[in-house]
């Protein structure tokens, strides 16, 4: 049987290395602690990156969506100032139409295709298509 002294001596001997456990136990925890908030800090630079790209797409989006509102408002009040002003014969519509679309009867002019002008322009082929048609119609 254990005597009281060999008690003590064990115990003597437990509590030192106890500490020690703990200590590196806190040492570890602590080493954990700081690689994750570490990755946190990673994530929230990442997200902040994709967040900052995201929100100049949807201001570029803005802007172009702005520029098209803007350019159907001027066509609005063009075909708003058309409809209100009756022409009266077609040298006038003619006259209007070569002031309108004056691009495009100049890259015909040149020997440009429909699909070329459309292309060149940014515009619909349908809608090159139209004013080409309209306007020989006009000049008939």
């Amino acid at each position: 049987m254990p005597t009281l002294l060999d008690l003590t001596i064990l115990v003597l001997i437990i509590i030192p290395i106890l500490i020690l456990i703990l200590k590196s136990f806190t040492k570890w925890k602590a080493t954990q602690d700081r690689e994750m908030y570490q990755r946190f800090l990673e994530n929230q630079n990442i997200l902040f990156r994709e967040i900052t790209e995201l929100k100049r797409a949807i201001d570029y989006q803005k802007n172009l969506a702005q520029q098209e509102i803007s350019q159907l408002r001027e066509e609005i009040k063009f075909a708003t100032v058309k409809v209100q002003t009756p022409i009266e014969s077609k040298s006038e519509q003619n006259l209007l139409l070569n002031n309108r679309y004056m691009e495009i009867f100049e890259l015909q002019k040149k020997g440009l295709t429909a699909e070329q002008i459309a292309a060149k322009l940014d515009r619909g082929l349908g809608e090159v298509e139209f004013i080409l048609q309209l306007a020989s119609q006009t000049s008939q």
